[in-house]
């Protein structure tokens, strides 16, 4: 049986331990079952750049994480649903 691989892209270390990582991985296992692996990376610049926005002159991250999903074809995904599910979930 093959493994599910998702790969979990934070901004920077500092704004991943905001995230309620329980309910972060309570939502990949419920998504994915027990078969997961999961990895850990920071995002690189461009990442980080494209979740950068400036209101009244400050710096706002609109995403603090992206989750996305290998398919079996080597083609990367990205799961939202996922993202939004975990961040709700962590806000009960």
């Amino acid at each position: 049986m093959e493994r599910n691989r998702i790969i979990i892209r934070y901004y920077n270390r500092r704004m991943l331990l905001t995230v309620d990582v329980n309910a972060l991985l309570q939502t990949v296992f419920d998504a994915c079952g027990d078969r997961v692996g999961i990895e850990f990376a920071e995002m690189d610049e461009t990442e980080q750049e494209g979740v950068v926005e400036l209101i009244d002159g400050m710096r706002a991250i609109r995403n603090r994480f992206y989750i996305l999903e290998m398919t079996p074809g080597e083609d990367i995904l990205r799961r939202e649903d996922l993202e939004k599910l975990s961040v709700a979930v962590g806000r009960k």
